[in-house]
């Protein structure tokens, strides 16, 4: 059987993300500041569904007698598929995955710039970490657990943060008084 992002577990991630707006919003958080935290709220839902959904859960005595072992890759720059356009692809979306958690990330945490290594190697540990979990809990090799993808997506980050960084430097070069959304924009890109 297979379980969907779709539906009932997407209201479920919208209600919750509702509910830490307004507990944001009452902790004093300005509206541009719950602007950025609603886009990255919503893109970690895009994440979790695409990382980790569809869920493939066996019926009872599917597994067969055999028995089970999840499919991992812990050999770095080794694919299988490779090369070949399909890996290509993959490769590139592992990368485009996590690339706006890299750039969005100043918008709505403070964190030193150097621990941007240790947090895109931790985004890429918990998106696999996470699905090799769920195939060990489901008993279901239906994803593949794969080092490459940790690497990839950490590179993800690491250039979401310098597209971040590029941006900032950018925006600070307009030296005019700003307003509203545009002034919260300017305030994080001060701090990098």
């Amino acid at each position: 059987m297979l379980v969907d992002f779709n539906g009932g577990i997407f209201l479920a991630g919208l209600v919750l993300l509702l509910l830490i707006l307004i507990l944001l919003r009452f902790r004093g958080r300005s509206w541009a500041g719950l602007f950025f935290t609603a886009l990255f709220g919503l893109y970690l839902l895009v994440v979790v569904k695409t990382a980790i959904f569809p869920l493939h859960i066996p019926a009872v005595g599917q597994t067969g007698p055999e028995p089970f072992v999840p499919n991992v890759n812990l050999a770095p720059f080794y694919s299988a598929c490779w090369p070949g356009r399909m890996c290509l692809l993959e490769m590139i979306g592992n990368v485009l995955l996590t690339l706006p958690f890299g750039f969005l990330l100043p918008f709505v945490a403070r964190f030193r710039a150097r621990h941007i290594l240790w947090l895109g190697l931790l985004v890429g540990l918990a998106l696999e970490g996470t699905q090799l979990a769920l195939s060990l809990a489901l008993r279901s090799a239906f994803r593949a657990v794969d080092i490459n993808d940790v690497l990839l997506n950490t590179l993800g980050v690491w250039l979401g943060y310098g597209l971040f960084s590029l941006f900032a430097w950018l925006y600070r070069l307009l030296e005019r008084p700003l307003h509203g959304l545009l002034a919260h924009v300017s305030e994080v890109t001060r701090k990098h």
